[in-house]
């Protein structure tokens, strides 16, 4: 309310991360005020795999004109992080969307596929090519449950049964077309778009 100064003391950040705001204190250890903490991004080594949780505390101090009266109040958190990024190479690629909300992105070929499975969380594909495959495997996708909607630029996929399953698809518009097609030797789904950026 302006009454109070904020700080953030992040620890446990990996080895080779950074933040992007704030002082790398040494250690896995940063400092922030409270005007880094809008749009904060972490940035972790292009080989780093693990995933791993980090801890928050944040301290609120009175700004009192007695600067002796020790007016302070602290509460501390910890947040688990799930490291699950894909990034295709050139060629075809398989990319798998993990537990958690991912974002994938294909190579430089025009043959990737995007697999997703029940509980996967809500994806986003970046960089989708006309005519590239997503995957739905397990008996709880159908085309009885599928829908299809336009949010703009991007098209969504999502399914009446499965709230934790959803792909964003960047800059695809479905209105152009798509192809829906069911595997029920496999139990898998499959979605093409006719379009893309």
């Amino acid at each position: 309310d302006g009454s109070e100064s904020l700080g953030v003391t992040v620890t446990g950040v990996p080895d080779g991360a950074t933040l992007s705001a704030g002082s790398d204190l040494g250690g896995g250890a940063w400092a922030l005020g409270a005007g880094d903490l809008e749009g904060l991004t972490m940035t972790v080594p292009e080989d780093y795999g693990d995933d791993f949780q980090f801890q928050l505390q944040a301290t609120a101090s009175a700004l009192d004109t007695d600067p002796d009266s020790g007016a302070t109040d602290t509460a501390s958190t910890t947040v688990p992080v799930t490291v699950a990024y894909a990034t295709g190479e050139p060629g075809d690629d398989v990319l798998s969307g993990g537990a958690g909300d991912d974002t994938l992105i294909g190579g430089a070929g025009t043959g990737d596929s995007f697999v997703f499975q029940a509980g996967g969380g809500h994806d986003v594909i970046d960089d989708y090519r006309a005519g590239e495959t997503l995957r739905f495997e397990g008996p709880e996708f159908s085309p009885d449950n599928v829908s299809i909607v336009q949010d703009g630029s991007d098209t969504r996929i999502m399914f009446t049964d499965q709230p934790d399953v959803s792909v964003t698809v960047n800059d695809v518009d479905s209105t152009r077309g798509y192809q829906i097609t069911p595997d029920p030797d496999t139990q898998t789904l499959v979605v093409t778009f006719r379009d893309s950026a």
